[in-house]
C-alpha cells in the first residue's frame, strides 16, 4: 500500500522550539508513523544566534534550510506562500501539506489547498496561533505535542484512560472564551472550539454525554457559565470568569515545591519530581484529560507559565513571570 506523499512546511520564526532536537526527532516520528517525506523545507533568519542550535540538527536530518533575512520579514508569508505554490506544482504527488506555524497570513494558502483536494496539517504554536487557520486545516495541533521527553512515565499511565468531568470542561470553555477575547478577537463558537482543543486534547464533547458541540454549549448556558448571542450570522460566546484549571494550579505549586536544581539559569526542577509531587498530594491528572505528565507541562507552556529546557537527559521546568505572577496572585 502506498504510504501518503508529505511535505513539511516549517516557519521557523513562529514556530521555534525551546529544545528543537526532541521536537524535531518528534516530527520525524510522527511522520513516519503514517508516511514519507517527500519534502522537508524550513524558513528562517538563519543569521540569529538563537537558531543556531536548530540549524545544526535540521541539517542533520536533511531539512532544506531557506534563509529569510530579518529586513524582509514583512515579505515572509508572501515568500513562503510563493515557495509552497511553486514546490506543488513541479511535485503533484504530493498528499499532504504539514504547515508549521500559527500566522494567519497563511490562510489565503489554506484556502486555496483546498480547492487542489490536498490535505493539510498544522502545528502551531498555541500562545499565538490564529484560530481562523486552524479551521482551515483538516487537523492541528500544537508543537508541543509531538515533542519527545527523554524519560519514562509511570506504567501505570498505559492502564488508564484519560477522564475530564463536566465542571472541568466547563472551566477550559469559559478559559478559551477569555483567551479570544482577550486577543482581539470575537469568540465565536467554531474559534473557541479550535482554542479549547489547542488547550486540552483529551476533551470531547461526546465523552460527556453530548451528541454535538451545541449540546454541551447549552448545558454550560443552563449553567449560567457562558452567555451566547447570535451577531452577523456568528454564535458570540461570552463568559463572567476567566479561571486556570485545577490541575494547571497544582503543577505549578508542585514546580515551584520541586525547584530544588541549579542551573545558570535559576533554579529548575526536573519533571518526574513535579510528577512525584502531585502524587504525594493524591492529584492523577489522568482525571483531568491528560494522558501522560508531560502533556500537563505541555498544558501550562502552552498558557505561557512554564519554561521547558533539556540538560543532557535532564528535562526541566521553571516558572515565567506570567506563571509567578499567577501563583502570587492566588496566595493573595
Amino acid at each position: 500500500m502506498r504510504k501518503k506523499a508529505v511535505a513539511i512546511i516549517w516557519d521557523l520564526e513562529d514556530v521555534t522550539p525551546s529544545i528543537s532536537s526532541t521536537f524535531v526527532k518528534g516530527l520525524l516520528d510522527y511522520v513516519h508513523s503514517y508516511g514519507r517525506i517527500s519534502i522537508a523545507r524550513v524558513y528562517g533568519d538563519f543569521a540569529k544566534n538563537r537558531f543556531a542550535r536548530a540549524a545544526a540538527e535540521l541539517h542533520r536530518e536533511s531539512f532544506e534550510m531557506i534563509h529569510i533575512p530579518d529586513s524582509a520579514k514583512e515579505e515572509y508569508p508572501d515568500t513562503i506562500t510563493g515557495g509552497v505554490i511553486a514546490l506543488l506544482a513541479l511535485h503533484p504527488h504530493i498528499d499532504q501539506l504539514l504547515l508549521i506555524s500559527g500566522r494567519k497570513s497563511f490562510a489565503p494558502l489554506l484556502r486555496q489547498l483546498r480547492t487542489l483536494d490536498l490535505e493539510t496539517m498544522v502545528f502551531c504554536d498555541a500562545r499565538k496561533a490564529d484560530e481562523q487557520l486552524l479551521l482551515l486545516a483538516d487537523d492541528f495541533g500544537d508543537f508541543r505535542d509531538l515533542t519527545i521527553v527523554p524519560m519514562d512515565e509511570e506504567e501505570s499511565s498505559k492502564d488508564s484512560r484519560p477522564t475530564i468531568s463536566m465542571d472541568q470542561s466547563i472551566i477550559l470553555l469559559q478559559e478559551a472564551i477569555s483567551f479570544i477575547a482577550e486577543s482581539g478577537q470575537r469568540p465565536t463558537s467554531d474559534l473557541v472550539r479550535a482554542r479549547l482543543k489547542l488547550m486540552n486534547e483529551g476533551f470531547a464533547e461526546k465523552a460527556l454525554g453530548f451528541e454535538s458541540w451545541n449540546g454541551f454549549l447549552t448545558e454550560a448556558q443552563k449553567r449560567k457559565a457562558i452567555h451566547a448571542r447570535f451577531k452577523d450570522n456568528d454564535l458570540i460566546l461570552t463568559t463572567p470568569r476567566s479561571p486556570v484549571p485545577e490541575i494547571i494550579l497544582s503543577f505549578l505549586k508542585a514546580l515551584e515545591s520541586s525547584s530544588k536544581i541549579r542551573t545558570s539559569e535559576g533554579r529548575k526542577a526536573k519533571l518526574p519530581d513535579i510528577g512525584k509531587q502531585l502524587s504525594q498530594w493524591g492529584l492523577d491528572y489522568r482525571s483531568h484529560g491528560y494522558s501522560t505528565l508531560k502533556k500537563v507541562a505541555d498544558a501550562a507552556a502552552k498558557r505561557g507559565l512554564v519554561l521547558v529546557t533539556l540538560d543532557e537527559s535532564n528535562y526541566f521546568l521553571d516558572l515565567t513571570l506570567k506563571g509567578n505572577e499567577l501563583l502570587t496572585d492566588r496566595e493573595d
